[in-house]
């Protein structure tokens, strides 16, 4: 990837094409509690996660490691 990319697009094509459902967050500043609930959904059922602008919540991250 390169500065300013957006692989978002390809991505929510390849999930439609597949029949996966997804959900998006952009991480930044109190957005860890809403991460975490909606990739608990997605666990159970069977969906994805795409988080973006990781970068925003590097003091959340071992938090993700956690859960995942």
């Amino acid at each position: 990837m390169s500065p300013g990319s957006d692989p978002f697009i390809a991505i929510s094509n390849f999930a439609r094409s597949e029949n996966v459902q997804f959900d998006s967050i952009s991480l930044g500043q109190g957005q860890g509690p809403y991460a975490e609930r909606i990739i608990a959904q997605n666990s159970e059922r069977g969906g994805w996660v795409v988080l973006q602008n990781c970068h925003l919540a590097s003091s959340w991250m071992p938090t993700l490691e956690k859960i995942i």
